[in-house]
């Protein structure tokens, strides 16, 4: 049994499939890849606009109190800010000094030593209070710290 395979042609391998054009089906799927992306940066934007929106609330209404409430809830919630944005590990154990250091290196603003002492003479004391220009110091120099982190991070 002699088989004669001389006149056959040689076997020629089909040309690989291009990359492009894709196939409709892979169009849609990169679609909706980069909706899903657009999506997601859109959410996040949100959060982080709904998170300021809603710091700044509690400053204004924190603004309001006084005495060593006021200094109580303003530091407590610039702490709540900083754990936030920057760890527990690294802020919870801050106060006095080390904290205003801390505040330092992460923004414009300056805390001074002056300003450690009036928050450590004032943050308990039950008849003392803040003068209204002591008030609205450390409120705005507690705000513009505040502003700055939250837009850094978002």
């Amino acid at each position: 049994m002699n088989i004669d395979l001389s006149g056959l042609r040689d076997i020629h391998l089909p040309e690989e499939p291009a990359l492009l054009p894709l196939a409709w089906g892979w169009w849609a799927v990169l679609l909706i890849g980069v909706l899903l992306l657009f999506g997601l940066y859109a959410l996040l934007i949100a959060v982080g606009k709904n998170r300021r929106r809603f710091v700044l609330q509690r400053l204004e209404a924190i603004k309001n109190l006084s005495g060593a409430e006021f200094l109580k809830e303003i530091t407590f919630l610039t702490k709540q800010v900083a754990i936030a944005l920057y760890g527990r590990e690294k802020v919870a154990p801050l106060y006095g000094q080390a904290w205003a250091d801390f505040l330092n290196r992460h923004g414009s603003v300056h805390f001074s030593k002056d300003f450690v002492e009036l928050l450590e003479k004032n943050m308990y004391a039950v008849k003392k209070g803040l003068t209204p220009h002591q008030k609205e110091e450390v409120f705005r120099l507690y705000k513009t710290w505040i502003n700055e982190n939250l837009k850094r991070k978002d």
